[in-house]
């Protein structure tokens, strides 16, 4: 573990008021993830957007600047107090519904696998010895229908398949625009699955190659997601390093158009 992320999660386990604040100032400033200024034109400002992985709250920060409200689901118990903390006021207010479920393609429970050095990346995929196993509820997206939705998006570390399998009918009703993680590292042959769920639905694929948003069908995983483009740990991309892992799913040309032009493609 570096410097850097130990004095993180030192400050993450010891003073959760003070590292949920900073997680505000970093959400304002943060350029971490170029996708995050195209949630503006993914969401729809009049229906729910919903944020499977929330983690920290980093796409549920500005989620609940672009969409009517917010449907956050995050079922690590680590990440619930800096959730808590940081959105107290708009779960309050009704705007910010936030799920401690796990999200798959039905119901039951499994095993959750909270890694020792990185909270953030709990898995459902991982082997039980990588880290802290606990116990989750396990549902269906399609039992969160309640509400139209424009948008979802969805990382949760190699099971984004599943969730959006048990979805089906939702995305089905609403086409809601998806932006979904998915790495060849964390599950061989994931993005190949999305597109076959998603493609047949009417939906088509683009991620951002740099600045320019490039169809899904030019992604290679071999050139796009290299490991030599990241750190060590496996965690940040390095300077000059292509690493690609967000890919947005558009259901017409409507769509596409307004992510073409907030884009600048």
């Amino acid at each position: 573990m570096t410097h850097a992320r130990a004095l993180k999660a030192f400050v993450d386990r010891r003073f959760p008021g003070l590292y949920a604040a900073l997680m505000g100032v970093r959400d304002r400033v943060s350029r971490a993830e170029p996708e995050l200024r195209l949630t503006k034109a993914l969401a729809d400002p009049a229906k729910r957007a919903i944020d499977v992985g929330a983690s920290n709250g980093l796409y549920t920060f500005w989620l609940l600047r672009r969409a009517a409200a917010v449907l956050a689901f995050e079922p690590n118990p680590l990440r619930i107090p800096t959730l808590q903390s940081r959105f107290g006021g708009a779960m309050r207010s009704g705007r910010l519904r936030l799920e401690t479920c796990a999200l798959s393609d039905h119901d039951g429970a499994a095993t959750l696998v909270v890694p020792t050095d990185a909270q953030g990346l709990a898995s459902l995929e991982l082997d039980a010895a990588s880290g802290k196993a606990v116990s989750v509820t396990l549902r269906r997206l399609d039992e969160f229908d309640d509400q139209p939705v424009g948008f979802i998006k969805v990382d949760v570390e190699g099971h984004e398949v599943e969730v959006l399998r048990g979805g089906a009918g939702l995305i089905a009703r609403d086409r809601p625009c998806i932006l979904v993680e998915s790495e060849e590292r964390h599950r061989a042959g994931s993005l190949a699955d999305i597109r076959a769920l998603l493609e047949p639905m009417g939906y088509s694929g683009h991620f951002l190659l740099g600045e320019r948003l490039t169809p899904i069908e030019r992604f290679d995983a071999a050139t796009h997601q290299s490991l030599s483009a990241l750190n060590a740990a496996g965690t940040h991309r390095l300077d000059g390093g292509v690493y690609v892992n967000n890919f947005m799913f558009v259901p017409d040309a409507g769509a596409l158009a307004r992510l073409r032009a907030a884009a600048g493609s």
